[in-house]
């Protein structure tokens, strides 16, 4: 039998473009799978809690920015892949792609995956971990981005994405190393203070000019 590899990414050779769209097909799907349900802000609380208790240094800030995000939440409960990065997706030709690493979360929701793919997309996990930020994986993740913010962003339960992106990351700092932490706390302070990609000018341009692209 021949062997067949599937890269995953940034070493993929192929056209993204394509498996790309399958991924969000994906969420697609899973979003429309779902129900509308009120989250109350004692349940995200938990959440918080959990995750700033292994901390230390970075509590107090983050404690800060929580305030800042805190509100009950109207989201799509149902089913989702729960740690959709870049890193657990392998790549194949013609638009095909093998999820791997499947998440239980703390709310089962599409939004945990366009968090997590925006994890990469736009703050450049994988990327900063791997050491592997060349121009081609660049070009390729902001492609990304603009193709997540224009099937997504215009949805209404996308207005909590900056709380949702904020617990996303939070909740890598406890295995995250030295350097990694800076970074982290780096993307965290750019989401809180300046989230220039979850306005709604700049979410509103991102989904009309998707739409004009046809793709």
């Amino acid at each position: 039998m021949e062997h067949v590899p599937w890269p995953g990414f940034p070493a993929f050779a192929g056209d993204y473009t394509a498996c790309f769209h399958t991924l969000l097909d994906f969420v697609d799907g899973c979003l429309a799978r779902c129900r509308e349900e009120t989250v109350p802000a004692t349940d995200v609380d938990r959440k918080f809690e959990g995750v700033v208790r292994q901390l230390g240094g970075e509590r107090a800030e983050l404690e800060e920015f929580y305030g800042k995000l805190r509100g009950d939440v109207r989201l799509p409960v149902g089913p989702c892949h729960g740690d959709l990065t870049l890193g657990n997706v392998l790549f194949g030709e013609g638009g095909r792609v093998a999820l791997l690493d499947f998440l239980p979360s703390f709310v089962e929701t599409p939004l945990n995956d366009i968090a997590k793919l925006r994890q990469d997309s736009f703050h450049g996990w994988t990327l900063h971990a791997g050491g592997a930020a060349d121009e081609r994986a660049g070009r390729a993740a902001a492609q990304l981005d603009w193709l997540v913010l224009g099937r997504f962003a215009h949805k209404p339960f996308y207005r909590h994405y900056p709380l949702w992106q904020f617990l996303n990351l939070a909740r890598v700092l406890p295995y995250a190393r030295a350097g990694e932490v800076d970074f982290i706390m780096g993307e965290i302070r750019r989401l809180v203070w300046a989230p220039s990609l979850s306005r709604p000018a700049a979410v509103r341009h991102a989904s009309q000019a998707y739409a004009r692209s046809g793709c």
